[in-house]
């Protein structure tokens, strides 16, 4: 049987609500207490923009939440590549991708450690820094992922193909350290091993949900995996790949994980969701379209219209 949208409530300026979906008992947005936390993963190009103070979700007496502008930032240290794209690890070291698809590696204190470059396998779409000694790099138009050591060496190289995939659009690093990918022609979540052999995955999903997902990002959490589909939502697997829910959240367009939470980048704003509470928390809102944001930890990493990186600290 296909699951089907029940509806949204509209509470101030938040989509709350609830979907028949797996077992999805609803959503509340309420506050939730964000962790300055420890996984971090990034999109490379779709990181939220904007500009303006770092706030902290607050909730007055109606529940709404609202901007709460308080929060200091201290300038640290810009970059200085100037680069197209950019995440991090939970260790705040910060990955570069300049225009010419150079990756360079730049840590906490600001400098330049290390970099990796290979222009053979077209554009690099897509860096998963969950495992800061594990880095993934995807490069989908010769549908290839690499895999590069705390150094930016090389390690491995995956061709999907020899998986039977032929149109990846997501992937993300497993718990196990397989490969979590997303095969768009197959609508199928797929974990898949060093050999390039399919080790799990999910139901065809075109014939279980009315709007199968169109994916741009892949994340995993211990016994969890999301995938990111701009329009559509937050689509939500267990670790066995079977689809639990799908969170309402379409206007979201890069994820992160932060000490288990979800830190949610839209065009508009950053918030932090919490999936074992429900709750949900404010970070930033005002945001421009010229900016690119990214938290971890207490710092905040904004690349504006120079194309530089640089990088605030903020109050706790």
């Amino acid at each position: 049987m296909k699951m089907k949208k029940v509806g949204f409530l509209v509470v101030g300026s938040f989509l709350v609500g609830s979907w028949a979906v797996g077992q999805w008992a609803g959503f509340e947005s309420a506050v939730g207490q964000f962790g300055s936390g420890a996984v971090g993963s990034g999109a490379v190009g779709s990181g939220a923009v904007g500009s303006g103070a770092v706030g902290s979700g607050q909730w007055g007496s109606e529940g709404v939440g609202v901007l709460d502008t308080g929060r200091i930032q201290r300038h640290l240290h810009t970059l200085s590549t100037p680069c197209r794209d950019f995440t991090t690890d939970k260790l705040q070291n910060v990955y570069v991708v300049d225009k010419n698809n150079r990756v360079h590696k730049y840590g906490p204190d600001g400098r330049e450690q290390f970099h990796f470059n290979n222009n053979t396998r077209g554009t690099l779409q897509y860096i998963d820094p969950t495992d800061p000694f594990n880095l993934l790099l995807f490069y989908p138009e010769l549908q290839v992922v690499a895999t590069l050591d705390r150094t930016m060496n090389e390690t491995a190289v995956l061709e999907l193909f020899t998986a039977g995939i032929f149109n990846a659009t997501a992937i993300g690093l497993a718990t196990d350290n397989n490969i979590w990918v997303y095969d768009q022609a197959a609508f199928r979540l797929k974990k898949v091993g060093q050999n390039g052999e399919v080790l799990i995955q999910s139901d065809n999903l075109s014939s279980l949900l009315d709007a199968p997902p169109i994916a741009t990002q892949l994340l995993a959490n211990n016994n969890i995996v999301y995938l990111n589909c701009p329009g559509q939502g937050v689509y939500v697997f267990d670790n066995f790949g079977q689809f639990h829910q799908l969170l309402p959240y379409p206007d979201v367009v890069s994820l992160q994980l932060q000490d288990g939470k979800l830190v949610l980048y839209s065009d508009h704003r950053v918030r932090a969701y919490n999936p074992e509470t429900l709750q949900e928390q404010v970070l930033r809102g005002g945001i421009n379209s010229d900016v690119q944001v990214r938290y971890q930890g207490n710092r905040v990493y904004e690349k504006e219209a120079d194309d530089l990186v640089r990088v605030f600290s903020r109050t706790p």
